[in-house]
């Protein structure tokens, strides 16, 4: 069995601390909510974003997996208009794209 946890469970500056937890206790992933890194996600460069991964992957730990992609922009919607379909897609297909570089398999869309 693979154990992932989310690093919504703590804060971003505890990262240190919480690395030597998974490791004690044999966790090979953590799940990201993007927004929980970084306030815009989208904006920051391929090298911040790969940075990122390799911090986790230089411990052994994967990012397996991303969540809450839509978190923080209440004003992206799905059913509301057109409008807002288009500006939703656009935003998500953005989030793909960060899922991605951190090498992310699964993405999570509950917010």
């Amino acid at each position: 069995m693979k154990k992932t946890i989310s690093n919504i469970a703590w804060n971003n500056n505890e990262d240190r601390n919480i690395i030597l937890l998974l490791k004690k206790y044999s966790f090979e992933g953590v799940e990201i909510a993007p927004t929980k890194v970084w306030k815009n996600p989208t904006s920051q460069s391929k090298d911040e974003i790969t940075a990122y991964r390799k911090f986790w992957e230089n411990e052994g730990i994967k990012i397996s997996s991303t969540q809450s992609i839509l978190f923080g922009h209440p004003e992206l919607s799905i059913f509301e208009n057109s409008d807002g379909r288009r500006k939703t897609l656009s935003y998500i297909e953005k989030m793909i794209r960060v899922s991605a570089l951190l090498g992310a398999g699964v993405i999570v869309f509950g917010s």
